[in-house]
């Protein structure tokens, strides 16, 4: 779980990958920001249901998810990832900050470094 966790927030925490894959993408190489959303909601959702049988994921764990989980949930509320411009959502759309700050929080809680796994993606 912890892996699938990492795999679908990291690029919501990075900037950098928000850089290389929505801003700059191309057609080979890019990241749809609504999929990045979607993803994230439903492995969280994985993570809390699974929560109550065996994982690897600790009561710490699970708590830092579920702080990333209310956070998503609080942005989403009113937000249309849709209405933004690429480079407008990733640089100056607030939602998208929290969303982006919260999921670097929740991968520090389960010890994942986000300078490690952008090198190693680089």
């Amino acid at each position: 779980m912890k892996y699938l966790l990492l795999k679908s927030l990291a690029p919501l925490a990075s900037k950098a990958m928000q850089e290389k894959y929505i801003v700059d993408g191309t057609k080979q190489e890019y990241l749809v920001p609504s999929e990045l959303l979607d993803q994230a909601a439903s492995v969280c959702a994985r993570a809390l249901s699974a929560s109550l049988k065996s994982t690897d994921l600790n009561p710490k764990d699970i708590e830092a998810v579920r702080q990333f989980d209310v956070v998503l949930k609080w942005e989403l509320k009113d937000f249309d990832v849709e209405s933004y411009g690429n480079e407008a959502l990733v640089h100056s759309c607030a939602e998208w900050a929290e969303i982006s700050k919260a999921a670097g929080t929740c991968l520090s809680s389960l010890g994942f470094s986000q300078e490690v796994w952008e090198q190693s993606d680089a």
